[in-house]
């Protein structure tokens, strides 16, 4: 999944966990669930910086000021993994050293066609977006 459909999924997760600690639990328990969803993974450095701009731009216009300090918390957990994998792609760890289950094979991490996965993390993101507009206060 990108890094800002995760990005907008914890942020919605956020409205409806009050704790720090469950919304971080439930951001990483997000985090997993969209990566066993079939997806497609961007393949180059420019798609990643743009995916980590979206995300960013999302999070100052609406997602931290929306979800709260529980909601900041699940964002981190929910994007933090992918730290390890961007760190792979620069070489700074070996892909074998990755700990995510969804990133060293633990738990499967399918992917499908571009247009497909697109659409999937659109849908997500919209629904995700919906929440956090329209869910609790």
């Amino acid at each position: 999944m990108n890094w800002a459909t995760h990005a907008v999924v914890g942020s919605a997760i956020g409205k409806f966990v009050r704790h720090p600690v469950g919304g971080f639990a439930a951001g990483l328990a997000s985090h997993a669930a969209l990566d066993v969803i079939p997806h497609y993974d961007y393949l180059t450095v420019e798609a990643g910086a743009i995916d980590l701009a979206l995300g960013l731009a999302f999070l100052a216009a609406l997602g931290l000021r929306r979800s709260g300090e529980a909601g900041a918390w699940a964002i981190l957990g929910a994007t933090l993994p992918d730290l390890e994998v961007a760190l792979s792609r620069f070489g700074v760890i070996a892909e074998s050293d990755l700990l995510f289950p969804t990133h060293n094979g633990l738990l499967p991490h399918p992917h499908c066609a571009r247009a497909v996965g697109l659409l999937v993390q659109a849908c997500l993101t919209a629904v995700s977006l919906a929440l956090l507009v329209r869910g609790p206060a």
